[in-house]
């Protein structure tokens, strides 16, 4: 069921410009509501010479309840601000925040800074208004901004373009789970955005702990696409207030001495997390390093006692840091996996199988499918949310997509290319997934680089913030 968009804004702040683009780009119906006040009551200027400010507000209120029983999905409302809040109606605010329940609001405000874009509208409504002034004006706005601001199924933007706008605004109802015709332009799923989002959590929490917390980095040999992770964790970890103890030894060492390395670690009181950078050189024994870090310790996850947490699906297990990226990516886009088909291509421990876990924990449906599947795009085509994370460059493309499929793109591949600032400088990044022929079938899909990417990082230090606060 399709779900209806009131736009809340106070006069001349392009309500109905930006509403119709929008209704245009999602296939919705319009209504300005001050234009069917005007056509059914009267006209507003003479209408309030009669009833006053307050009268407005209360048969504003009662059309547009009336508005809604007719039109009770698939329509954008252009929704007065005044009549909200108005000091001789405040029953109307918590009216309409039921009307709310029925849809999404958007605030539209005429600047990015709230108190500015108050400012701009108190002088006009003032002079329209007889019995406003503009203190009155200033206070009720704020009254109504804060009440929109706290409530949850609210959006805030300010009027720059109206055409960009509508198209932020597109991409914020898509995480509302809204129902829209396929014809609407693919959500770009932005993991630089959803960690910009978590960035102040996550330092509050730094700030939160006894001490700052310490991750040590174990590399072995000097890969540049290793090295150029490591310098992205550093960075980060800057950012939010982490120490970083980077253990770098040559490509040469032993088995030995690497686990007696890891050994001191382990008994090290100033550090709380352990990561080893992969892969490893093929001299070494993968699961013996990974399994000689102390579980309470285990930052990435791999160690069996995590393995069988994360696959149970227990409170508090540490997921690699890759799936939790990717966990953490579909929350802040409100992508819901309860009984969706999800297929993820790829099995590695670092991702393939994490994922499916979590998805399997979430009430999905779960196919894995690999290198060795008979029918890849058959598999694939299955899916309601698409999962790739093979490692072999642009691997999916539009045979094995349906439309309306969400697309999440794991991998992140180095090509011979021009210079991209990302996960790894000096190269250019592709994904798993062809983002060019896909984008516009998929409803919502990850860039390469930008999505999964960034979130991978943010992954590794909440699960260290979990490890010292456990």
């Amino acid at each position: 069921m399709s779900k209806n968009i009131f736009f809340i804004g106070p006069a001349s702040v392009g309500k109905t410009t930006v509403g119709k683009l929008l209704a245009q780009k999602i296939g919705y119906d319009f209504i300005d509501i001050d234009k069917v006040f005007c056509e059914r009551v009267a006209l507003i200027p003479d209408y309030i010479k009669v009833k006053g400010y307050a009268g407005y507000c209360e048969t504003n209120s009662s059309l547009t309840d009336s508005l809604i029983e007719e039109h009770p999905t698939g329509t954008v409302f252009a929704t007065p601000s005044g009549f909200l809040a108005h000091e001789d109606s405040p029953h109307l605010i918590k009216k309409h925040l039921n009307v709310i329940s029925c849809g999404i609001s958007v605030l539209l405000l005429p600047s990015p800074d709230p108190l500015n874009g108050v400012d701009a509208v108190v002088q006009r409504q003032s002079q329209r208004w007889k019995d406003v002034t503009p203190e009155i004006e200033r206070e009720r706005f704020l009254a109504r901004f804060g009440k929109y601001k706290d409530h949850g199924d609210i959006k805030v933007f300010s009027l720059e373009s109206p055409d960009l706008i509508a198209d932020a605004i597109c991409g914020e109802l898509k995480s509302f789970e809204i129902c829209y015709p396929l014809s609407m332009s693919t959500l770009l799923i932005d993991g630089r955005a959803a960690r910009d989002a978590a960035m102040p959590g996550l330092i509050g929490q730094v700030k939160s702990l006894i001490r700052p917390p310490h991750l040590a980095i174990i590399q072995v040999g000097d890969r540049p696409d290793s090295t150029s992770y490591i310098k992205a964790k550093q960075a980060f970890a800057a950012k939010i207030g982490v120490k970083i103890k980077h253990v770098h030894v040559p490509e040469s060492v032993t088995e030995k001495d690497l686990l007696e390395k890891i050994a001191a670690l382990n008994a090290d009181t100033d550090v709380q997390g352990i990561i080893v950078q992969l892969p490893l050189p093929l001299t070494l024994d993968r699961d013996a390093i990974l399994e000689a870090v102390a579980p309470h310790k285990d930052a990435d996850g791999l160690t069996s006692f995590n393995v069988k947490r994360w696959t149970e699906g227990l409170d508090g297990a540490l997921m690699p840091a890759t799936a939790r990226g990717v966990k953490e990516l579909l929350g802040y886009y409100k992508i819901d996996l309860f009984g969706k088909h999800v297929v993820v291509v790829g099995r590695s421990m670092l991702v393939g199988k994490p994922i499916a876990a979590y998805a399997l924990n979430e009430n999905a449906t779960v196919t894995v499918v690999h290198s060795k599947t008979a029918d890849l795009a058959e598999e694939t085509r299955r899916a309601d949310v698409l999962i790739v994370a093979a490692g072999r460059p642009k691997l999916i493309n539009a045979d094995h997509v349906r439309e309306g499929t969400i697309v999440i793109d794991v991998g992140i591949n180095t090509v011979k290319g021009e210079k991209l600032e990302d996960e790894i400088a000096d190269k250019k990044l592709v994904g798993d997934v062809d983002f060019e022929a896909v984008q516009s079938i998929a409803s919502a899909i990850t860039p390469v680089p930008g999505g999964v990417g960034p979130m991978t990082v943010l992954g590794l230090f909440e699960n260290l913030i979990d490890l010292c606060k456990n």
